[in-house]
């Protein structure tokens, strides 16, 4: 009788184990195009207010579900910035620096949807999860001639 090696009784149970990896994920490169193609407008809308935040959220969330794997995680990782962005006490300094590290942080995750939907689906799409930085109103006292002026010698 002749002994089959060992690499060929592994070969099923390592096929298994790469099925078992996707998850049950069945979402496709063309449904994920379309599903961005649908939704390009939200897309670039800064983030200003509290509802924006809100339809943002949950567009973003129907792109992460929608996601093929490569990005799904990428998703993720702006959700999770924009939902500690919206949570953050501004008052809180050490709060606010753990939002900006964590923008840093996920940089890369967006740049990476931002690469993929050009890759794969020829969208040519803004950076994903940017907040907008608030509006600042700064009021400078007029001066004069005689205010610049060195000092007489």
């Amino acid at each position: 009788m002749r002994r089959l090696h060992p690499f060929f009784l592994g070969a099923p149970l390592l096929g298994l184990a790469l099925v078992g990896c996707t998850r049950g994920h069945t979402n496709d490169a063309g449904a994920y195009c379309d599903l961005l193609r649908l939704n390009e407008p939200l897309l670039t809308d800064d983030i200003t207010n509290s509802l924006d935040i809100a339809a943002k959220l949950t567009v973003y969330q129907e792109f992460r579900d929608g996601s093929p794997l490569e990005v799904e995680a990428d998703w993720q990782a702006v959700i999770e910035l924009i939902e500690a962005a919206n949570t953050v006490d501004l008052s809180d300094q050490a709060a606010v620096i753990a939002v900006q590290d964590q923008a840093l942080s996920t940089a890369r995750s967006a740049e990476a949807i931002v690469d993929h939907a050009a890759r794969v689906c020829g969208i040519t799409m803004p950076v994903v999860g940017q907040l907008a930085p608030p509006s600042v109103t700064i009021s400078v006292p007029e001066t004069t001639v005689a205010d610049t002026a060195p000092p007489a010698t």
